[in-house]
């Protein structure tokens, strides 16, 4: 089982190198769970190297656009351009009728030939406040927590707790500070992961958990908690203050893990970005010796074919340019389907740029 975050940024995001906090939950059957849908969904899943119609499942934690603005793509996408039925849709239950009326029905009823509604697009999969939804043989508990509050409504929002294969994960989806929380800090103190998500303005909002505000918290939490959704600029130093770090666009969290929740989630050494937290970068033996000169042989083989070798072969700043243009999302041997340029164990885009194994396939 493996949990990877497509974007760690805030809903204004606007760095080259991250996109708006959604995450993908991927089975050993292969199914994938889209935890959240934002505006940017379709360029971070081209960026990860990943089709859209590899997508099989969606969650929805509230109804910011930041979590549903993608979904119209999708829905267009699948209903149009596929020939499956309507996508699962997991939803609370005292927002799926909001998600239609108040969100997607404007842009998506009316379509040629007839009115549309949710069901031709999604099956709608409602599940209580307090409930749960299974999913690849996984129990994932709604975790409500209070988003914004007005003066007169309290909009919140739905965090998943969940275990993967064997340790506890609690992810906060948007949320206030909420360790507070008698509903919510059960389920903090269980979980062997947080992923909280993080405000690091120079102010306190009171929409999302300060960085401040969860420097606060116990020793016990901190050191067990990534940091995502966090705004663009300079970030606060999260090892200092005893979290694990930030997590960074494509870092993935793979089941068992070893000795603490640090070691969970590995980071493929070229899909770090240039305007990334150095500080708490994490480095991985990214791959053997041999397997590295597998993956420069493929990566010279494509170049050969797609016009791109120079009189020497791959150099280094050939190399360089390559995943220079891979962080802005040009690979210059994307095709649109990684299936289409195969090597063993893996394809060249993988080898390249994604998989942090080297040989994993994708798409």
């Amino acid at each position: 089982m493996q949990l990877r975050f497509l974007g760690t940024g805030a809903a204004f995001c606007m760095s080259p190198d991250n996109f708006q906090s959604n995450l993908l939950l991927t089975s050993p059957g292969g199914r994938r769970l889209l935890i959240d849908c934002g505006t940017d969904i379709r360029f971070a899943l081209r960026h990860a190297g990943i089709a859209v119609a590899a997508v099989t499942d969606i969650y929805i934690s509230h109804l910011h656009a930041d979590h549903v603005g993608g979904l119209e793509y999708m829905g267009f996408f699948n209903r149009f351009g596929t020939d499956r039925g309507p996508l699962p849709l997991y939803i609370c239950e005292s927002i799926a009728d909001a998600l239609w009326g108040e969100s997607l029905a404007a842009g998506m009823q009316v379509t040629s030939g007839h009115d549309s509604a949710l069901a031709d697009y999604f099956d709608e999969r409602k599940v209580a406040p307090d409930g749960h939804f299974v999913w690849e043989g996984m129990e994932m508990h709604l975790v409500p927590t209070r988003h914004v509050v007005g003066d007169k409504r309290v909009m919140h929002s739905y965090g998943l707790a969940f275990r993967m294969d064997g340790k506890s994960v609690y992810f906060t989806a948007d949320t206030r500070y909420c360790y507070d929380d008698p509903v919510v800090r059960p389920y903090m103190d269980a979980a062997d992961v947080i992923f909280h998500d993080c405000e690091t303005t120079d102010y306190v909002t009171g929409v999302h958990a300060h960085f401040d505000e969860l420097a606060a918290m116990p020793a016990k939490i901190r050191r067990k908690t990534w940091l995502y959704h966090y705004d663009d600029g300079t970030l606060p130093d999260a090892k200092a203050a005893g979290f694990i770090g930030y997590v960074e666009r494509g870092q993935r969290m793979e089941m068992p893990y070893a000795r603490d929740p640090a070691e969970a989630c590995r980071l493929p050494r070229l899909s770090q970005g240039r305007g990334a937290p150095r500080r708490d970068r994490r480095r991985w033996p990214y791959r053997s010796r041999s397997s590295r000169r597998a993956g420069r042989n493929a990566h010279a083989a494509v170049r050969v074919a797609s016009g791109h070798a120079g009189r020497g072969g791959v150099g280094r700043s050939a190399q360089t340019a390559d995943r220079s243009n891979d962080r802005a999302g040009a690979h210059p041997h994307w095709a649109g389907d990684c299936r289409q340029v195969r090597f063993t164990g893996g394809c060249a885009h993988c080898i390249l740029s994604h998989c942090p194994r080297g040989v994993e396939q994708c798409g």
